[in-house]
């Protein structure tokens, strides 16, 4: 009886042994790759890039006539609200705190209340608005005094406004979002930028765009950030701001002539610029496709 029980436990340790060979076979041999993968995320912090803000764009005179908006989109999970509500006993109904949810972003945005409403009446309410850094803490405030939870508010893209309506539009030029995603470890994050394509956009691009940062961080098994001492990181760069030579009051009055001008005579184009002939700048110009003796000057 006692030598079948030794030749069971020898036979179980026996099919345990193969087991484990098998499964180290398959990690060193098989799925190398994968497995110094794992092992290196789990002993080395990942990197998270950061990304920088376009410079802005501005006339001889100091006014914007380009800037960047920071856009953040606001999640929100009505479950999450109704299940919060019935575990703090809370009066309210899922209703009233999303109408009081509406009314706290027209009061911080300073957009209509209706606007919001028609959102949040979606089955899976996603708001998308501009908001500035200040008033997302100011939001994320005032959501904690009156009890708001379900909701998730995170960075969605930069947005590039252009102040100055469609005057100087072709010389100030476009931009395009560039969203390169980096998938090798430890960088699993995205780079974002807005890049120029035509116009002083394109010229000056590499002055407006900036530089990226990034930071290393640590995470437990559930996603939480570790306090670990001595990551390293590096500062994000943000764009330079570029001045023109030009006026933007003059640009506009230029542009009207000139628009005026064409299609009193029927012409198929027209020109004009406007120069200070002691110094060179030139203070106005309409259908000029050479930017470079437009720049005052750059990262002032």
């Amino acid at each position: 009886m006692n030598i079948s029980r030794f030749k069971i436990t020898i036979a179980i340790f026996l099919l345990i042994a193969a087991l484990w060979i098998v499964q180290l076979f398959a990690i060193q041999i098989i799925d190398v790759y994968n497995f110094k993968s794992s092992r290196y995320n789990r002993n080395n912090p990942s990197k998270r890039f950061l990304n920088p803000i376009r410079g802005k764009i501005l006339d001889r005179n100091g006014k914007v006539l380009v800037a960047t908006n920071l856009y953040f989109q606001l999640d929100f999970d009505k479950n999450a609200i109704k299940n919060y509500l019935r575990r703090k006993n809370d009066p309210r109904t899922v209703d009233e705190v999303l109408d009081q949810i509406a009314t706290i972003c027209s009061e911080v945005t300073n957009k209509k209340k209706s606007s919001f409403e028609k959102k949040l009446a979606k089955k899976t309410p996603v708001l998308f608005f501009h908001l500035l850094e200040e008033d997302k803490l100011k939001l994320v405030r005032k959501f904690k005094q009156n009890k708001i939870t379900g909701y998730v508010i995170q960075f969605s893209k930069y947005k590039r406004t252009y102040l100055s309506d469609n005057t100087a539009l072709r010389l100030i030029g476009n931009i395009k979002e560039n969203i390169d995603t980096v998938s090798e470890s430890p960088l699993k994050n995205s780079k974002y930028t807005l890049q120029g394509i035509s116009g002083i956009e394109s010229s000056y691009n590499d002055h407006l765009a900036g530089s990226f940062g990034w930071k290393e961080y640590l995470n437990n098994a559930k996603g939480e950030p570790l306090p670990v001492k001595d990551l390293q990181f590096k500062d994000v760069v943000n764009g330079s701001d570029v001045q023109l030579t030009i006026d933007i009051e003059l640009q506009r009055s230029i542009e009207a002539i000139i628009q005026e001008g064409v299609e009193k005579y029927e012409a198929q184009t027209g020109m004009c610029t406007v120069m200070d002939p002691k110094t060179g700048e030139i203070w106005s110009t309409k259908w000029r496709r050479d930017y470079s003796s437009l720049i005052k000057c750059w990262n002032c």
